[in-house]
């Protein structure tokens, strides 16, 4: 998925911890600024949407 490597990032700086059997959830970063990435842009279209159909179905 090139859209998310594009967004995000995994931060493995927690490391595993020893007295764990099982590894820390994973942590994602932002890359770049959200506004200019393609995959936010979806996102806000995507919500633009769903109010769309909300405000005329369930008026």
């Amino acid at each position: 998925m090139a859209w998310r490597r594009e967004a995000i990032e995994e931060d493995d700086s927690l490391g595993f911890e020893e007295n764990t059997s099982t590894p820390p959830e994973p942590v994602y970063l932002w890359r770049g600024d959200n506004a200019t990435l393609p995959w936010a842009a979806f996102h806000r279209a995507a919500r633009r949407q769903r109010d769309w159909v909300r405000d005329r179905v369930f008026a």
